[in-house]
């Protein structure tokens, strides 16, 4: 009987990393750090999910690795490290080998991404919250922001979400991150 249902959720767990790696995000708005909070609409962000945030190539760089060592320097100026932030993952850089109008730096699931992106934005360095903290890096203002996401609004969520979010991650190799 253990065998049959393991059976059972092998296939079913095949069936939702399918579906995670087929269903496609939708953009919900591009800002400026310091205009986020009128440019997001925060109405769209209600609903549980996974969320995408990108940032844009402002074309001056034609190939990631120089692109990447600009942002690098931005991201990871001493004065944001260790206050609770993510830090750049060394790993997911080496599956950027072109670069591209937007590039992925966060994916992240909330039961609330309205709660979640704000939290991305407005908490402070030294709050203990673990976000992007994004109005705290004043080095960041002139980057242009995009925010896309999925919404799951499912039973459970609990389960399946962690799942999306993986696959997402590991298909679209986000620049920074805490995983």
């Amino acid at each position: 009987m253990t065998q049959n249902i393991d059976k059972e959720l092998s296939a079913l767990l095949l069936k939702i990393k399918d579906t995670a790696l087929k269903s496609k995000f939708t953009e919900v708005a591009t800002f400026k750090i310091e205009k986020a909070h009128d440019r997001i609409p925060w109405e769209l962000l209600e609903n549980p999910g996974i969320y995408l945030i990108e940032i844009k190539n402002s074309g001056e760089h034609t190939d990631f690795d120089t692109w990447f060592k600009e942002f690098e320097k931005l991201w990871a100026d001493k004065k944001y490290q260790g206050w609770y932030t993510p830090s750049i993952k060394k790993k997911r850089i080496i599956a950027h080998k072109t670069v591209s109008e937007w590039i992925p730096i966060y994916i992240g699931k909330s039961k609330k991404i309205s709660t979640r992106i704000n939290s991305h934005l407005n908490k402070k360095l030294i709050q203990k919250t673990f976000a992007l903290k994004l109005l705290e890096r004043t080095n960041l203002y002139p980057e242009t922001f995009r925010l896309s996401k999925i919404d799951l609004l499912l039973s459970n969520y609990d389960t399946i979400a962690p799942i999306y979010e993986l696959e997402k991650r590991n298909l679209i190799n986000p620049i920074i991150g805490k995983q």
